[in-house]
């Protein structure tokens, strides 16, 4: 079983390979990872959006604000507000249906991968996740 790394390991190349090599013969394989990718706007690649960051970090009541409302939008629609603050969590990968496909693709075996479940909660947070099942 792994559930929950696959979102903060640096290199994927083969990574289904590795794990799989440690199955017995009729073992199987266990992978989840959360979906908790989110969209943000074209201003946030913007210089107008970095001088806006500048601007609003020189008063910390209303960066932690903003940081608050961008938090309360990426949970329930997914999406960074154009005001709102982009910023990395300890995941570095973010996974979807297709790119879970892509990774498990190069299992020499059967292999099944869910459908995709945003109602799964960690905690009080709405990640969701989606699972694959590899098999020999």
């Amino acid at each position: 079983m792994s559930c929950g790394v696959l979102e903060h390991v640096s290199i994927l190349e083969n990574i289904v390979i590795k794990l799989s090599s440690a199955l017995h013969k009729n073992g199987v394989l266990y992978l989840e990872v959360p979906l908790d990718a989110f969209k943000i706007s074209r201003f946030h690649a913007t210089r107008t959006y970095r001088k806006y960051l500048e601007k609003v970090s020189c008063w910390k009541p209303l960066f932690i604000c903003l940081d608050f409302l961008t938090g309360i939008s990426r949970q329930f629609f997914g999406r960074i507000p154009w005001y709102g603050i982009v910023k990395q969590s300890e995941h570095i990968n973010y996974f979807n249906k297709k790119s879970l496909e892509i990774l498990c693709s190069e299992f020499d075996g059967k292999t099944w991968i869910s459908n995709p479940d945003f109602s799964h909660k960690q905690g009080k947070f709405r990640l969701g996740r989606i699972a694959a099942v590899l098999s020999r």
